[in-house]
């Protein structure tokens, strides 16, 4: 009788934290080039945005014109995203002399980066169930 308890205590568990967790589709539009990967990163942390420690990260060979991101099972909560095309595959977002991007860069909720990046709070966005987000990326 005991492990019968056991073992439906694990079922409910389980399908409770299903529940917590869905799917987030990410569109990344606007790619000019087949060469190189897109890089999207997610944060949860408004101090590690856009350049700091993300939560989640995915690397997509470039198409001309879009690719789409997958992340499955993915958690409730706050969170920030930002994606780059690493178009000479060094791993990182290449900047000029005064610090602008070299490399086409894209926000959630498709803010702009003028002198800076965005904040957090600008291109955040609540996930709590399946979601399907567009990035434009611009140079």
């Amino acid at each position: 009788m005991f492990l019968k308890k056991l073992i439906f205590l694990g079922y409910v568990i389980t399908c409770s934290m299903a529940s917590l967790a869905a799917d987030l589709q990410v569109t990344i539009q606007n790619i000019q080039q087949n060469q190189g990967f897109i890089r999207v990163a997610i944060f949860n942390k408004p101090t590690e945005f856009p350049n700091g420690d993300w939560q989640h990260a995915v690397k997509i060979p470039a198409q001309h014109g879009s690719v789409v991101a997958n992340f499955k099972n993915f958690p409730e909560g706050e969170y920030a995203m930002a994606c780059y095309h690493d178009l000479n595959e060094n791993n990182k977002l290449d900047f000029n002399l005064v610090g602008v991007p070299t490399e086409p860069v894209g926000f959630s909720n498709n803010v702009k980066a003028t002198f800076s990046a965005p904040s957090f709070a600008s291109a955040a966005f609540h996930f709590k169930e399946n979601l399907s987000l567009t990035i434009q990326l611009s140079n």
